[in-house]
């Protein structure tokens, strides 16, 4: 079954490992799926909490725009 993945996802995979296939080439394996991460990409969301962190710390509430960045 073909599987599209949308744009803008980031895959990530937790302890994979490299297989040289039959041809000479090297595939990446993982035999777990819960291994597979899928982070979509939030740019839009990131941009703004950075601009409400700078405001806190224009204001200097120092706390809050910390958690805003993290």
């Amino acid at each position: 079954m073909l599987k599209v993945f949308p744009v803008g996802l980031t895959v990530g995979i937790k302890n994979p490992y490299l297989k040289l296939s039959g041809s000479g080439t090297f595939a990446m394996r993982n035999d777990n799926p819960e291994n597979i991460v899928f982070k979509e990409e939030a740019g839009v969301e990131n941009q703004k909490l950075k601009e409400l962190g700078n405001a806190f710390f224009k204001l200097g509430k120092f706390s809050q725009a910390l958690k805003s960045y993290k």
